[in-house]
């Protein structure tokens, strides 16, 4: 498997620039683009890399995906149960709570309220997983990965339940 950070000339950090991901990407994809060749061998060697480099850029520019990625270059896979396994009772209460809360309110103001305070926390947590990964503290960067998991599905939640109420 290559590296999608040196694949796109990136530097391997949590917080990159996601202007200079797509800039780098776009450089990558018109040099390597299948069609900018002759031969059948350069076509298909072009394919390969130019499908490496979506799988690369997808991967990075979401921030739950590329911190399951920087794990997974730390030999570090987040399988379901790992997940599950990696968050209390405690806050798995509060989570299943806040799902049901969505779930059953219809209270377009509580529910952008919910929002709102969401995307802070999910900041927070970003700013906590560049922390975990500058530091190479894996065991904070699998912990805030996990709850980042569950942010965002509480996040999707919460606007479909508002574009639903509207």
């Amino acid at each position: 498997m290559n590296n999608y950070f040196e694949l796109l000339g990136i530097e391997k950090k949590y917080d990159i620039d996601l202007s200079d991901l797509d800039r780098q990407y776009f450089a990558m994809q018109l040099k390597y683009h299948p069609d900018r060749t002759n031969s059948n061998t350069e076509k298909q060697k072009n394919l390969a890399i130019s499908i490496e480099l979506n799988k690369a850029y997808s991967t990075l520019k979401d921030d739950l995906a590329r911190a399951e990625y920087l794990l997974l270059l730390n030999n570090i896979v987040l399988d379901d149960l790992k997940v599950r396994q990696g968050i209390s009772k405690e806050q798995l209460n509060v989570v299943w709570s806040e799902l049901e809360f969505v779930e059953t309110t219809e209270d377009l103001t509580k529910l952008e309220h919910m929002l709102n305070n969401k995307i802070l926390e999910k900041q927070q947590l970003t700013k906590s997983l560049t922390t975990a990964f500058q530091n190479q503290n894996m065991q904070d960067a699998v912990d805030s990965t996990i709850r980042f998991k569950y942010l965002k599905n509480l996040i999707n939640n919460i606007q479909l339940k508002i574009k639903s109420c509207k």
